[in-house]
Parts: structure tokens; sequence; C-alpha cells
């Protein structure tokens, strides 16, 4: 019999990590012939390798932060890193009585780029994330068995997304909620923490595109509808005086916002279908805030959208819709889908999108639009035919270290501009 090697790649194979293995600085404490039981226990455990790397040979100011980034989106402005991280490595700093410097996040910078972080320019911004996805496991497993640098993550917060993800991160495996314990166990912190952060602004990066096609990184303007979401979830699950009364706050907010038609109609029915999950009796809706909010959902109606959001809310509170404003609301429905929908002239995906909405509208008010779903279907397959066959551009949007990622000269530039 000839017996064969198995060329199969480790499952957890990761040619980062095999780099982080072979280093010199991190294997010359082990014996040589241990070195193929720490290769393959660390191979067998991704997360192993980053944990000596973080507590052994890393600076505090390079800990602070990771940590920091472990509670911000994946990808952020480096301007916006550099606010979250001072606000808590200074609190770090006057809790355990060390010395920090100015320059503390530049030298962070320095030491973590190329092995644990990443930068990336975007038009005139640089953007930041880990190197590696299983740095950010390794520091959010961190977390959640070092409550206080938790606690103090919370205090420190300079944005509405690190209270987001510390509430809402669950474990990808077990679908665990990683911080829960611990936030609960201080929940007066971080409902008083929330208060602020919810009027914060959020630090979350979003794709635009230009009018000629070229796609760019940019803060997502998250409304305060979208935020208050949060609140109901944290309200709902600690039930405290505190949380509760963070909620009445935010509920008139928004009532004032539908007052002054401000509020954002889809992020409201999220807010409103967040709400409709809690426990009923817990908190209740005021009929003058569902009245407020219905008056809201059949004024300015102007588009499919508009009707979808008007039949969200009356799934969600039907005993506020009357027979009468449904039959009001399906003659404007009538009205709109056999407008010329100008946005639709030149794309057959809007075509077939406006058909799709219309399709699922007419079955909620029981009316036949199968002539117009048919028109927008033909008209969908005329633009088709008149369309170019479509280039690949697929290495537009490739991803890592590509011609815009930054180079030394350009970071050690960065770090120039920082100091001012």
């Amino acid at each position: 019999m000839v017996s064969t090697i198995d060329s199969r790649p480790h499952p957890n194979y990761n040619p980062r990590i095999i780099d982080l293995l072979t280093q010199y600085s991190r294997v010359q404490h082990i014996q040589a012939n241990e070195y193929c039981k720490f290769f393959m226990s660390n191979l067998d455990n991704p997360l192993e390798v980053w944990r000596h790397a973080f507590e052994e040979q890393l600076a505090q100011s390079s800990r602070n932060l990771l940590i920091v980034m472990a509670s911000l989106p994946d990808l952020i402005f480096l301007e916006d890193l550099k606010e979250a991280f001072l606000s808590f490595h200074l609190r770090q700093a006057k809790e355990y009585l060390y010395k920090t410097s100015p320059d503390d996040f530049m030298h962070a910078l320095k030491e973590l780029e190329g092995n644990f972080i990443s930068t990336e320019k975007s038009k005139d911004k640089t953007k930041v994330c880990f190197h590696n996805p299983s740095i950010r496991d390794y520091l959010r497993e961190y977390l959640s068995s070092h409550e206080i640098e938790l606690r103090f993550l919370v205090q420190a917060a300079k944005f509405y997304d690190q209270h987001m993800i510390l509430w809402e991160f669950r474990e990808e495996q077990s679908d665990l909620l990683k911080f829960r314990k611990t936030i609960i166990k201080y929940n007066a912190e971080f409902v008083r923490a929330l208060f602020s952060s919810v009027n914060f602004r959020t630090c979350r990066l979003i794709n635009y595109q230009e009018s000629k096609g070229n796609t760019y990184k940019i803060l997502w303007d998250m409304t305060f509808e979208a935020r208050a979401a949060l609140v109901v979830s944290v309200a709902f699950e600690l039930k405290t005086d505190l949380s509760m009364n963070l909620l009445k706050q935010v509920i008139d907010i928004i009532n004032q916002r539908m007052i002054d038609n401000h509020a954002d109609r889809e992020d409201l029915i999220g807010f409103l279908k967040e709400f409709a999950k809690g426990k009923k009796g817990l908190f209740n809706l005021s009929s003058i805030f569902l009245n407020n909010a219905r008056n809201y959902f059949i004024t300015d109606i102007d588009s499919l959208d508009s009707i979808e959001r008007f039949w969200d809310f009356k799934d969600l509170f039907p005993k506020v819709i009357t027979n009468d404003v449904a039959e009001s609301m399906k003659d404007k429905f009538i009205e709109i889908a056999h407008e010329d929908m100008w946005y639709s002239h030149d794309d057959p995906d809007y075509c077939r999108e406006d058909a799709y909405k219309i399709e699922k509208l007419a079955k909620q008010f029981e009316v036949d639009m199968s002539d117009r779903i048919e028109e927008l279907e033909d008209k969908a397959r005329e633009l088709e035919e008149e369309q170019p066959p479509e280039t690949d551009d697929y290495e537009r949007y490739s991803v890592g270290r590509g011609g815009d990622a930054c180079s030394d000269s350009d970071i050690d530039s960065l770090f120039e501009t920082l100091k001012s």
C-alpha cells in the first residue's frame, strides 16, 4: 500500500495567519521541537495568535486603539477613529494613572499598520479597518471576559454606533449576545450613556455613487427614528424606570418630528415594528401618538413607497385605520400607479421594481392592476434590448490593499497631518 499526504489546505488556512506564525519575533521563544505543535495549535485556533501578540507585544496605546475598533463598524474614517480612541485612551489613563502623549494615536497607528490594521484612501479621506476579521473576533472575545474595559467603552463612546454594536453584537456560531450580560449588570451606566448617544453622530460608512458612476464611501446619516429603535430594544429588555423614561422622551421627540413633518417614514415604521416586538402592556403608545402617526402616513402621498409605508402602519395598527381612510388611500394608489414614473425611463430594473410594488399593493387593496403591470414589464424588456452589453466592473469594487491602498509614504504624510 502506498501512503499519500493529504494536500488539502487547513480549513483555517490564511496567508496572514501563516505570516504571523513564521515571524521570528513571535516564535523566538518556542523550542524547535515544540514549533510544529505550536504552529498547528494556533492554526486550529486562530484567535490564539492574536492573543499572544495583543497581550505581550503591543504598547498600551495600541491595545487601546484595537479595543476601541472592536466597538466600531468594520470600516471607518481615520478622524472618527482618532476621536473614539482619544476618549477611551484618556479614560483608561485616568483610571490606571499612566501617562499619555499627544502622539499616542500616531504611534499606535504605526505599530499596528500592516499586521493588525489596514488603511486605504477614499477620495479625500482615509479609511481604516482590521487587517483580518479574526482580529476583530479575538478582541470581541476578549471584551466579553473583561468587563472593566467594556464598561469604559460604554462610558467613553463618542458615536451612536458604538452603543448599538455593544448592545446587539452576537457571536456568529452560537448567536450568543456576547456583551449583554455585562451591560445588564451595569444597565444604569449603559442607559445614561445612551441618553446622550441617541443624539451623537454616526461613523458607519455606506457606498455613494456619483452620476458618472464613481463609487466611494460617505458617512451614513442615520435618522432619529432609526436610532430610536435601539432605545425600544433596550427599554423592553431592561424594564427599568431609567430605560422607560428614556423611551418616553424618545417617543415625545418622534411625535414632535411627525408634527413638524421631519420624521422619516421608512425608519418610523422600523421603530414601530421594534415597538410591536415588545410585550403587550409593558408600554403602550398613546392614542394621540397613534393618531398623529396615522395622519403622517396618509398625508403627502406622492409615491408607491409612501403607499407601502401606509400599509406597513395599517398592518401594525389596523384599528387606527377606518374604512373611509383605506378607500381614500386606494384611490390615491390607483392614481400614482398609472402615473409616468420619470425615474424609470432608462432603467429596466426600476420598471420591474415598480411592477412588483404595484402587484403587491393591488392585492392588498383588492384592485385589478394587471394592465399596468404588463405595461411596465414590456417597458423593461424594451429597455434591456436597447442597452449595450455590460462590461465587467469587478476590479472597480475589489477590496484589500490594491491601487488605493496607502503606501508607507502616505502613512507618514498622514501622521504629519494628524499632528496638526
